[in-house]
């Protein structure tokens, strides 16, 4: 199987389980519910970033754009979840004026995000993903991906490199003193190689997607938790000045949330000694027909 008709079978499939989990969303609104949304859009959008290089714009730019503005939209509806969630979580009292402003903002944008889910998407058939990317091969540039080679000889060639790039940016980022802002940027780069390596995960020897994926799984999970960190104090603080909280409730919910982000940090340095000590990608059977 070439890397184009893996792409576009691969592609399919996340489309079509997009289109059921925006039904499910539109069916019950949870937090639950609104996280699932946001990493099917994330199963289409981060492959298809890193197959930027070789997969043409149009006409499949109309599904990111709206794929776009559902993750905005339920972003900031998931957020408000892990804020008040987190809030509550500590304990401090007096924050009750505080999270009902949280979760009056968290109804208006659920109501937005739901008008905006519920109108028609331009989802493509089958056929015309296969006339896209026929026509993405037709102007292929060279560059790291092929489309007319198989796909496992293209995970054989790009993965490990790829692999090896992201784990030198995760040794530069624990070697110095980074910011919050870096450990963000580096859980969507997390995000971008799960997504990519997971359309491969049928490469790979049996035993060894589950162990790396596991692997990026961990770290996401860390970042996230450390993100989820950040938006709630971002959040909280936005609502303590237009509530009436003390400042003694204010301080004491950042202390929990500041202690619950060192956690998340250190969780992930100990993650990452063991992956940084793994020398190569696991091997990818590129005699498979795939």
């Amino acid at each position: 199987m070439t890397l184009a008709l893996h792409l576009e079978t691969q592609l399919y499939r996340a489309m079509k389980r997009c289109a059921k989990q925006q039904q499910v969303c539109l069916q019950y609104d949870s937090p639950d519910a609104v996280h699932e949304m946001r990493v099917s859009c994330r199963r289409i959008l981060e492959p298809l970033r890193v197959f930027d290089e070789v997969l043409r714009r149009a006409p499949i730019q109309p599904v990111r754009d709206t794929l776009r503005a559902w993750m905005r939209l339920s972003g900031r509806v998931r957020d408000l979840d892990i804020a008040i969630h987190l809030a509550s979580e500590s304990g401090v009292a007096g924050l009750h004026p505080l999270l009902a402003s949280m979760e009056e903002q968290r109804r208006k944008l659920a109501e937005k995000a739901h008008r905006t889910m519920a109108e028609p998407i331009p989802w493509p058939r089958k056929r015309d993903l296969r006339g896209w990317v026929r026509s993405s091969k037709s102007s292929n540039k060279e560059g790291l991906w092929d489309l007319d080679l198989a796909a496992s000889s293209n995970g054989v060639l790009v993965l490990p490199m790829l692999l090896q790039r992201y784990r030198l940016r995760g040794n530069a980022l624990l070697s110095t003193a980074a910011a919050r802002e870096d450990f963000h940027r580096f859980r969507l780069r997390t995000k971008r190689l799960r997504y990519a390596t997971e359309w491969f995960a049928v490469l790979l020897p049996k035993c060894e997607p589950v162990r790396l994926l596991d692997q990026l799984k961990g770290f996401q999970q860390c970042l996230g938790d450390l993100q989820d960190t950040e938006v709630a104090l971002a959040l909280l603080s936005r609502a303590h000045k237009g509530e009436s909280t003390d400042d003694t409730s204010a301080r004491a919910v950042s202390a929990f949330l500041n202690a619950r982000a060192d956690e998340a940090v250190a969780r992930f340095h100990t993650q990452w000694v063991g992956f940084a000590a793994t020398t190569e990608f696991p091997a990818l059977d590129a005699s498979r027909p795939h």
